[in-house]
């Protein structure tokens, strides 16, 4: 009986714990996953932040390996070189655009909307506006809903 859960006592640290651990998400399932619900704090700090400065730092060494390709005289080597870069280019997007695509269903799944109101940033200005304020800007709704439970870093 000392073992039966007794909703009217106050929860031990050992349950409140194993609570928040439980309902914490890994980078691998923030950046990966299209199931659940993150924070704005985490959408930013775990999901876009990061992202934009992987993505800055792909291009920058992308663009130094372009000038070096350019300044070399052979020929070979250097068409080899221009299309091993445009194998890594299109690999490095569609990783980028797949954990982008992740991260704002995530989002929109804490606002109580559908993956798919991701499409809107389809319409030009207005489409991109809105998701920005939606996912970035506005709370997600308090309590569980049918994506999962309410992230605990609000």
């Amino acid at each position: 009986m000392s073992n039966a859960f007794n909703p009217y006592k106050a929860p031990t640290a050992y349950q409140v714990e194993s609570a928040s651990i439980s309902n914490e998400m890994s980078w691998r399932q923030i950046w990966f996953s299209f199931e659940g619900r993150i924070s704005r704090s985490t959408f930013w700090l775990k999901g876009v932040l990061p992202l934009y400065g992987i993505l800055v730092a792909f291009c920058i060494v992308y663009g130094i390996l372009a000038v070096v390709v350019e300044q070399v005289q052979s020929e070979a080597l250097s068409t080899s070189a221009t299309v091993l870069g445009m194998i890594l280019l299109v690999v490095g997007l569609c990783v980028f655009f797949w954990i982008q695509l992740a991260i704002y269903v995530k989002r929109w799944h804490d606002r109580g909307k559908s993956g798919w109101w991701q499409l809107i940033a389809l319409i030009p200005y207005l489409g991109s506006l809105w998701a920005f304020i939606e996912c970035g800007c506005l709370a997600g709704n308090p309590g569980p809903n049918q994506f999962g439970p309410d992230p605990l870093d609000r």
